[in-house]
Order: C-alpha cells, then structure tokens, then sequence
C-alpha cells in the first residue's frame, strides 16, 4: 500500500473476494480489545468491509508506509460500498491459528451477504508488542 495506487488497483483486484470475506471475520474482534492474533484479524476483516479508514492502523509497517494517501482511503470506501452491496457482513469464524515467534497465521471463514463463505488467510506480525496484518490471501 506504501507504493501508491498501482499498489493500491492490485491489491483490490487481486484480493477482491478474500478482502470481503476478512471484513466478516473482523466485526467480531472490533467488540474487543484484545492483542491476539485472532482479535487483530477479525478487527481488520470488519473494518476493511465497512470501509473505515483505521484498517490501515493495523497494517504491518511495510504495508502501511509513512502515510495514508487519498488513494488508499479511496480504495476502502470503495470495498466498504462493495460489501454493503452485497448484503453486509454476515459472519465471521476463526477456523484456524498458528503462532511462531513474532509470525502467526490466521485461517478465517467470510460470509458477505447470501454468498457462500470464503475461507480466508491473515498473515500477522507482531510490531513493537502489538500485532499487525502482513498478509492476506
């Protein structure tokens, strides 16, 4: 996302389906407060989906960058208007956690609206204590 737009276009065609499906899983860690790999991944699931300009606060810095351009904020509105299109964010369900050291892995099942759930990969890395979305496929 640091790199700018181009970045920004591939990322949304590349992760189109896998972004909504993480939306769903993140309204259930938006409730808490915790610091755990699970928490931190459904948090970024929910607010990717509601197109809120926070989901970049829990990027990983490589993936964050200095600052969040137009474009970035742009991009999730545009996936927060995509999801609300297709009925919202239904559900969430962490189905899977590996934790290594500062990596973990978090396997999500999405449902957005009447579709049929998607199962999701969260990639984290913990930064300073806290951890931060890497990855997602």
């Amino acid at each position: 996302i640091s790199a700018g737009f181009p970045v920004l276009k591939e990322f949304i065609m590349k992760k189109y389906l896998i972004l909504f499906s993480l939306i769903v899983a993140f309204i259930f860690a938006a409730c808490g407060t915790s610091n755990n790999p699970e928490s931190v991944a459904v948090s970024y699931v929910e607010k990717l989906a509601a197109g809120d300009e926070s989901t970049l606060d829990l990027l990983s810095k490589e993936n964050r960058g200095e600052k969040y351009d137009e474009a970035g904020k742009a991009m999730l509105k545009a996936i927060g208007d995509e999801v609300t299109k297709k009925g919202g964010l239904k559900s969430v369900t962490v189905k899977d956690t590996k934790i290594e050291g500062d990596n973990a892995t978090v396997v999500l099942e999405v449902k957005i609206g009447e579709e049929k759930p998607d199962e999701s990969t969260i990639k984290l890395i913990k930064e300073d204590g806290n951890w931060k979305v890497k990855e997602m496929r």
